[in-house]
């Protein structure tokens, strides 16, 4: 009998962590920048931990119920938004020079690139963007 509900129990847990429902990973990542937003101005206008306290304790549940969530997205296979065409992706990126295979330009070694002009374009550009350089 202890049994039957042991496996009871388990197949119950099983359908209502299948059956939890899907959180907005958008508004959650939302409610955790306005919350450390709120904690960095309580911050800059010296409040001390009394006022502090309660914005941390709720920044912190936040960021948990963040990265919980994550991982139950990419568990259930939510990490593979947009499926991408690996082979088709890879010669448009030939075809318009982005990069290029070393060998058909210098005859070296196949399997290296060479930044073709637009791909040479993209990297200046995003490394300006991105203040590294």
């Amino acid at each position: 009998m202890a049994a039957a509900a042991a496996a009871g129990g388990a197949g119950g847990a099983a359908a209502a962590a299948a059956a939890a429902p899907k959180v907005d990973l958008d508004a959650l990542r939302a409610q955790v920048t306005a919350a450390a937003a709120a904690v960095r101005s309580l911050k800059a206008e010296g409040k001390g931990v009394a006022e502090l306290g309660p914005a941390l304790e709720t920044l912190a549940s936040l960021r948990k119920a963040l990265e919980e969530a994550t991982a139950a997205d990419e568990g259930a296979g939510g990490g593979a938004k947009w499926p991408v065409d690996r082979k088709a992706l890879d010669e448009c990126m030939a075809r318009r020079m982005i990069v290029v295979p070393s060998f058909e330009i210098h005859r070296g070694v196949a399997g290296f690139f060479d930044y073709g002009p637009p791909g040479c374009a993209l990297k200046v550009r995003m490394s300006a963007r991105s203040g590294w350089e």
